[in-house]
């Protein structure tokens, strides 16, 4: 065979290779084009399975149906008071009680209310419970249970004595730094007198007054 036609017979057979190989190439670059488009069509499918449904709301919380506490006023405590929530319970139960004096204020239920003792002129006492901070009355006017001797050594020391409650609470505040919890119209070796118990911080003193005079007669811490 000539040269010539052995040449243009190689170039067509190379060029027939070549083609094919080329159409290998765009099958096989078609068909993982076709494949990716069908993983990418089929991802967000998968994506959506997977996303977890919103967690249900919780119910709201139930309101408390815990009952209010009971007892003396929120947050009052006897020291941080001084002495002014003895004198309104005092002024609270006069008030209640017309014709009597005061005989006896004493501090009463872990300092939850005052126990204030009222006394007429012929020494018949009537008891009135009062709140911690001396606004309100809690129980009473009550009238106690007085024999004969009690109501005549009541009048006797009702009328033995010129200072009155209030200056009594003024002696016992100059003799003694701290807060009242009682204070009672006494009858000492023939004497009238006011006996208090007063508070500093953790000591308690036992404060006497001359119910005549107002003299302080002693200041004493209590064993």
């Amino acid at each position: 065979m000539p040269k010539s036609s052995l040449t243009r017979l190689f170039s067509t057979q190379h060029a027939r290779r070549g083609a094919g190989i080329l159409a290998s190439a765009a099958a096989i670059a078609l068909v993982a084009t076709g494949c990716a488009g069908g993983a990418d069509e089929a991802a967000p499918s998968s994506a959506r399975a997977e996303q977890p449904s919103a967690a249900p709301s919780s119910p709201a919380a139930a309101p408390s149906t815990a009952a209010p506490s009971q007892g003396s006023q929120s947050g009052f405590t006897l020291e941080g008071e001084g002495n002014q929530a003895l004198l309104n319970a005092v002024a609270t139960a006069l008030a209640a009680v017309e014709g009597t004096s005061v005989t006896s204020v004493d501090s009463e239920r872990h300092d939850t209310v005052w126990e204030v003792e009222l006394t007429a002129s012929d020494g018949a006492t009537q008891i009135v419970i009062v709140s911690a901070d001396g606004s309100t009355i809690e129980q009473g006017p009550t009238a106690d249970d007085d024999d004969a001797e009690d109501r005549a050594e009541n009048a006797a020391a009702l009328e033995a004595a010129s200072v009155a409650y209030d200056e009594a609470v003024a002696a016992v505040e100059q003799a003694q730094q701290g807060v009242i919890a009682q204070i009672t119209l006494e009858e000492d070796d023939g004497r009238a007198v006011w006996e208090a118990d007063v508070r500093d911080g953790q000591t308690q003193y036992d404060v006497q007054i001359d119910a005549a005079t107002g003299e302080v007669l002693f200041s004493q811490i209590d064993d």
